[in-house]
């Protein structure tokens, strides 16, 4: 995600910032606040995991712990049974 142009304001909040890369740490955790309720790993508090971990960004290349639901992986094979 890119916001900023030259002078490090962000183009969506206005926000100034001294990061690199043209990302923005507000425009960053509004987006995820936003997409909360667009998924569920349908635990609680698996849920309040993650959300609590997006929140915890600081930098654009942060690692970012999201909710993959099983129908999306392909090829999934059991291990461990015969």
């Amino acid at each position: 995600m890119s916001y900023y142009e030259d002078d490090n304001e962000c183009k969506r909040c206005g926000e100034h910032n001294d990061y690199q890369w043209g990302w923005c740490k507000s425009c960053q955790i509004n987006d995820f606040k936003k997409n909360f309720t667009n998924w569920t790993s349908g635990n609680e508090k698996i849920d309040s995991l993650i959300q609590k971990k997006q929140l915890e960004i600081n930098k654009s290349f942060d690692i970012i712990i999201e909710w993959i639901s099983y129908d999306q992986f392909d090829d999934i094979k059991e291990l461990g049974k015969e």
